[in-house]
Parts: C-alpha cells; structure tokens; sequence
C-alpha cells in the first residue's frame, strides 16, 4: 500500500513541478512565463532538455546572474536540472556555484503561486532516490541544507486525511517518508537534527515514519538516535579527561 501511495505521488509530483515556463529576452525576467517554455535560444530550454553548451554559453555571456532567474512556480534553471534528471549537468553548476545549490522554491510569494516554496536540490534529490547528488549536495553546499523546509502548498496535509503530498517539510523527514534509510544513515552522519519540528504539524522525522507506518524507519531512526547520545557522552567525557589532565600538568608545573 505505501509503495502504491509513493509511486502516485512521485508521479503526481514530477508532473506539476516540471510544468515549467520560459520568455523572450527571459535575461532580463525576474519571472518567467509558462507559454514560451518550448521556445528555444532561452536559458529554460536549455535546462529542460539538459543542454549543457548552450547553458554554458549563457553563464560566459551572463555569468551566475543567469542562474537566480524564477520560473512561474519559483524555480531556477538549477531546480529545473534537477527535477528532469540531469544529475551533471546541474553538479557541474553547483561546482562553480555552490550558493545556487542552497536556493529554495519561491522565496517570496509575490514570485508565484507558492506551491513548492522552501524545496531545495536535496528534497529533489531524495524524493528521486538518487544517493550520487545526495552526497554531492552535501559535500559542496553544506548542513545549511538541512535546515531548508518545504512549505508550499503541494506539500500541505490534504483535507480527509490524504497524506500523499505531506513529507515533513525538512530533507530528513523527506528520506524517511521516502523509505530510503541509506539516505537518512547519511544524512544523520552528516549533521541532520533529528529533533527538527515542521511548521505544519509539529512533527518530527520520527512522527513521519509512523505517520507512513514505516516501523523498520522507526527503527533505524531509535539506533541512530542512541548512537548520537552515545557519541555525546563519549565527547563530554573525552573534554572532562582533557581538561582534568591539562590541571594535573598545570599543577606540577607550579
């Protein structure tokens, strides 16, 4: 049943969020519009369709300008290269640019409809399952990621209990709802706060595994959990032997 409600909701999901636009002189747009998307010679038909020379002679031309343009729905190129898998092209920009891989969904509502503000690369990259761009993400950009909530109205609990669209707002929450534990092992490892709270419901990572009735997630999440207190127990007493020894030399010097 989980898998069926999963594989809906990817579907459901890849299919509005990459209902992307385009615009004529679009350099010169804040946002762009919906009805030009197929129109080539723009920087939005080069990401939908993974051109990376022509994205790249939009860079030399306009330089990292280029790359903080807003689609309709509160995108940029980058977002755009993420959702319709085109996994290196879009590393080869976070490369270059790292703080374009830390730019969220519609910022301000005034750029669109809002409905999938605050969801950043890594979201993206969790919800397709793609562990490579996980870890890159990660590694180049930062925890700073971990911390960016998804708010937009798509991913709002639906009215009669429908959880389809609701994953918990934060990229753990999101790996859980996903059942992908080798990601949430990761992202734990790397720094994610497992007590952080989304705005929606007030639930934590751990509220989203048995929200999805995932008790394997459940589970993992109480070991790693445990492992963290125990690291925390082991730093604390490693500081307290540190600090008595560094009194114990202090005293014989005098």
């Amino acid at each position: 049943m989980f898998l069926t409600t999963f594989v809906q909701n990817l579907v459901k999901y890849l299919q509005l969020a990459t209902t992307h636009p385009s615009k004529e002189n679009h350099l010169y747009q804040d946002i762009v519009r919906t009805e030009q998307l197929s129109r080539e010679g723009t920087i939005w038909y080069a990401v939908n369709h993974g051109d990376s020379i022509n994205l790249d002679r939009f860079i030399d031309k306009f330089d990292e300008e280029c790359l903080k343009q807003r689609d309709h729905m509160g995108a940029t190129p980058l977002h755009i290269l993420c959702l319709r898998n085109f996994p290196d092209v879009a590393m080869d920009i976070i490369k270059r640019f790292p703080n374009r891989g830390l730019d969220v969904y519609c910022p301000d509502e005034s750029l669109g409809l809002g409905r999938f503000t605050g969801e950043n690369c890594l979201h993206i990259a969790i919800v397709q399952h793609n562990m490579v761009l996980t870890k890159f993400l990660v590694d180049t950009c930062g925890a700073d990621l971990f911390g960016q909530e998804a708010v937009g109205k798509f991913f709002l609990p639906a009215e009669g209990g429908n959880r389809t669209v609701y994953y918990g707002g934060f990229p753990l929450s999101f790996a859980v709802a996903c059942n992908k534990s080798d990601m949430v092992k990761y992202l734990v490892e790397q720094g994610a706060d497992m007590t952080l709270k989304d705005t929606v419901n007030g639930n934590t990572a751990m509220h989203i595994s048995i929200l999805y009735d995932l008790p394997e997630m459940y589970a993992l999440l109480e070991e790693l959990w445990k492992q963290k207190k125990l690291l925390r127990r082991l730093r604390r007493a490693t500081q307290q032997r540190k600090a008595i020894e560094h009194d114990a030399r202090r005293s014989d010097r005098e």
